[in-house]
């Protein structure tokens, strides 16, 4: 089976699906509901080098999850297979919350496809915050079923173009995702193992302390970590605080995620 039909049978995407940027939208949509978020393999010390290779072998014949520096490229080298103009870039993700960015560098990886009737950003790494649709990089303000999105020019130590996300049900307004350069990327796979060090030895790194799954589903969202369970669905919210035993069987049962840990050993 070729790279791009794996990939195809990992989503659900038909392998006779004829791919224009018009429908797009759909593989976002479909890769979110089908590979999580996630950084087990960090936790367990287990990760791979960045490679076409890997990612194949991790995300789509042993169908488990991975983190932006992963399931990006995973979706670049996949449009590039299908015929499209594809660059990789990189960015700082920003904390809202603490209003402050991550400090960890620029350790945020996307994708930006190059088409005939302009460039958009396009993203299946970030958590619970996907835009799940094409974001045109003009501007113009965009809406899925997980939300509001733009992306707007403004210069920063991080890029020269910032993502605004609104994520529905959670967000009252649109606040600064993620700061990038718009610049392609020439060496990909080293400029991702390099995001991949930094994410799994910076000290203030969030992926290498503690388990974390998130997935986006039809209807809302699931997030699991080794204490607790939060769902949201049609815009209400339930969690639940959870064992450790509890933690691994809801990676397995909800996240299809049997690489788990055998002891607590979290980092």
């Amino acid at each position: 089976m070729s790279f791009n039909e794996a990939y195809r049978e990992r989503i659900g995407l038909p392998f006779e699906t004829e791919l224009t940027v018009t429908n797009l939208p759909e593989v976002l949509e479909k890769t979110a509901w089908a590979i999580p978020f996630e950084n087990f393999r960090i936790l367990n010390k287990t990760s791979l080098e960045i490679s076409k290779e890997n990612l194949r072998h991790k995300i789509l014949d042993e169908q488990e999850g991975g983190l932006c520096y992963e399931l990006n490229p995973l979706l670049y080298y996949f449009l590039k297979d299908s015929g499209f103009s594809v660059s990789l870039v990189r960015g700082e993700v920003y904390n809202a919350a603490e209003d402050k960015w991550s400090n960890t560098g620029r350790t945020h990886a996307a994708v930006i496809v190059h088409d005939d009737s302009g460039d958009y950003l396009m993203d299946v790494g970030f958590g619970g915050n996907l835009p799940l649709t094409l974001v045109p990089m003009t501007g113009d303000l965009v809406t899925s079923s997980n939300g509001e999105f733009k992306v707007t020019r403004l210069d920063t130590d991080y890029g020269d173009h910032v993502l605004e996300v609104k994520v529905k049900d959670k967000d009252e307004a649109r606040r600064i995702g993620y700061a990038f350069s718009a610049v392609p990327l020439v060496h990909v796979e080293d400029e991702m193992n390099e995001i991949r060090h930094l994410i799994e030895t910076h000290e203030k790194s969030k992926f290498n302390k503690s388990p974390l799954a998130v997935q986006l589903l039809e209807g809302g969202s699931q997030t699991l970590t080794s204490s607790s369970m939060t769902i949201w669905e049609d815009g209400e919210k339930t969690k639940e605080e959870l064992e450790y035993e509890d933690f691994v069987r809801l990676a397995r049962e909800r996240f299809n995620l049997h690489h788990v840990f055998e002891d607590r050993g979290e980092g």
